[in-house]
């Protein structure tokens, strides 16, 4: 019986190299996943310290009182995780503003490793403006800014409202009354 190199198959040294090549590509795709779970997970820690951070910062400017420039500390649960969080609160250059900055980890880390940092700031008015009034109603005289044109300051259109500054007292001129009422002519041009 003779052998036919046609119908022989793989040896066992070609299977194994063949294996091999798998078992690296495989293992590289699995790093790759790997990488993208732990990247994953560290993304969503941080982005939680940092609504954490936020939402300190909003209480703190909330209370309605300047804080005083001094550190605090606290602990919160939010999102079935337990974080710490520091704030320092700092006088600036200008009086009556201060710096604050929120530093939040989770519970279970070492001081120096921070999730998250956010920074606001926080003022008082340093003054008040002075109280004015304004009257709304005041007719428009013959020697007002609008120039009138000789028109007496009673006169109307046809439906109450004032002629167009700047528009010949005979011609017909939008008055732009009310909502829907269209243009309105001049009772002196009506027919």
């Amino acid at each position: 019986m003779r052998y036919s190199y046609k119908n022989r198959g793989f040896t066992l040294l070609e299977v194994l190299v063949a294996i091999g090549i798998a078992a690296i590509g495989l293992s590289a795709v699995l790093s790759v996943i790997t990488n993208t779970a732990g990247n994953a997970s560290s993304q969503r820690d941080r982005t939680l310290a940092s609504w954490v951070g936020l939402n300190q910062l909003t209480q703190t400017r909330l209370a309605g009182v300047l804080p005083e420039a001094t550190t605090t500390k606290g602990d919160v649960d939010f999102a079935n995780a337990r974080y710490s969080w520091t704030q320092t609160v700092t006088q600036t250059d200008v009086p009556g503003i201060r710096r604050i900055d929120i530093k939040v980890r989770l519970s279970g880390d070492s001081a120096d490793i921070n999730r998250a940092f956010v920074t606001g700031f926080m003022g008082r008015a340093q003054s008040t403006s002075p109280l004015v009034e304004t009257q709304w109603d005041q007719q428009p005289t013959a020697s007002g800014p609008e120039g009138n044109q000789g028109q007496a300051s009673g006169t109307t259109g046809a439906n109450g409202s004032r002629p167009t500054p700047g528009a010949n007292p005979g011609s017909a001129a939008p008055t732009g009354a009310g909502l829907g009422s269209g243009l309105a002519a001049n009772p002196s041009t009506s027919p």
